[in-house]
């Protein structure tokens, strides 16, 4: 689960930290951050969340539509203090938006599969095993 959080994985955190921004000292933007297209709204569907947010404490999983996420693809935690960290982190890029909505979903869940935690062998799915 790629878990846009603080908390992830390594592996999660070396392909999604171009995309935190953490504090600058400058205010300048940097190059590839690109405003956030009107109407997309992937980035809070695509990813799982690991942090708690307002009704959902344990997270938002891959592919769920945030309960926060308007009609018209807008956070409605914008600028509001029970807005997660990791939301108000991240910034829309060239790389992680594409040039199209769909692009967006296709590279979110892409990291997504990319960084979801793996099974333990003990609890792999074995076909061979399997109980007729």
């Amino acid at each position: 689960m790629l878990a846009f959080a603080l908390n992830t994985c390594k592996y999660s955190c070396m392909i999604i930290s171009r995309h935190i921004v953490t504090e600058q000292k400058s205010k300048r933007r940097p190059r590839n951050i690109v405003d956030c297209r009107v109407g997309c709204g992937a980035c809070c569907i695509a990813p799982s969340i690991s942090s708690p947010l307002p009704g959902l404490p344990n997270g938002k999983p891959a592919g769920m539509r945030c309960p926060h996420l308007t009609r018209n693809h807008r956070c409605a935690l914008y600028g509001q203090p029970e807005r997660p960290e990791v939301c108000n982190r991240l910034r829309p890029s060239e790389e992680m938006c594409g040039h199209t909505a769909r692009q967006a979903f296709v590279r979110l869940a892409s990291w997504e599969r990319r960084t979801r935690p793996m099974l333990p062998k003990a609890q792999a799915w074995d076909p061979s095993k399997r109980k007729l």
